[in-house]
Parts: structure tokens; sequence; C-alpha cells
């Protein structure tokens, strides 16, 4: 058999930038579930053009799994971050290609603020989770604070 395959006429879409978009459950994760990923690390994403979902129906027909990148990566070692649904992510196409986004960074936003109230608390630093299930009381943290006279490591475990 031969196939024939029509030339392509038209130019290959790019996406030339970056793009914002928000963090779905529409991989399957439960009702409630703050943190949903496939076995391949990816989450799924919503951009902020792509409409919304009818009454009752789950993001997954306006959404597309996407890779999250991460500053150091191997086998079975390295960082992981996994945005949590809800979260403001920055996503990039690799070459431009609209067939291979990567989530590159998120961004905190009017209905997710940053950990520490700026500017009052500038010399802080540090990584602050979220227990899944807890509130905003619960959590683990890592901080630094950098104010001269007042340096300060704290770390804190919700349990233990």
């Amino acid at each position: 058999r031969l196939s024939f395959r029509s030339p392509q006429l038209a130019p290959r879409p790019v996406i030339a930038g970056l793009q914002t978009a928000t963090v779905c459950d529409a991989g399957g994760g439960g009702e409630d579930e703050a943190i949903v990923v496939d076995q391949h690390g990816r989450v799924h994403v919503k951009f902020h053009w792509a409409g919304s979902a009818k009454p009752g129906e789950r993001d997954q027909l306006q959404s597309c799994p996407v890779r999250v990148a991460s500053p150091w990566a191997g086998k079975q070692w390295g960082m992981m971050h996994i945005p949590r649904v809800g979260q403001e992510v920055v996503v990039s196409f690799l070459e431009g290609d609209p067939d291979r986004p990567l989530i590159v960074g998120s961004v905190y936003n009017g209905d997710h603020a940053q950990p520490y109230p700026l500017p009052d608390e500038k010399t802080r630093s540090g990584i602050r989770s979220r227990s899944e299930g807890g509130g905003s009381e619960d959590f683990n943290e890592i901080r630094f604070d950098d104010k001269k006279d007042n340096e300060e490591l704290f770390v804190h475990a919700q349990k233990d």
C-alpha cells in the first residue's frame, strides 16, 4: 500500500513567549483534592483563553496535561514541586511548538498571595508548603530572615 498525504500548505503555528494558565482538577482527582498529578509528573492546566466548562462538568475538555520543569532533575533524584489545583502557572512552549507545553514557574496573584506579607517581611525568604486536606495553619516551613541583627533560620514541621 502506498499512503498519500497532501502537502502542508499552512505554516505550522508558533507560540512565542510565555502564557499563564491555572492548574485544574481535570486529571481525575477527588472532589476536594489539592494535588492532582499523573505518573509522569504532569498536571492539567487550563489556559485563560480556553473558555469555561458547563456547570457540573470538569475542565477535561478545556485542559491539557503539562510537564513541570525543575531546576534539578535526574533518575529518581532531584527537586520536586507539584503545582496544586488553583495555582497560576507560567507556561512556555518548547521551540514555540503548541504541542509541547512546559510549566516553567508559578506566580502569586490576588487569589493566591505570597506566604509572607510584603513589604513588611521583605527580609524573609523560604519554603512553606501546605498539608493536603489541611487549612492555612497546617504546613511545613523552612524560613530565613536576613534582617540585620535579627537573623534567623526557622524550621517548622506540622507533625513531630
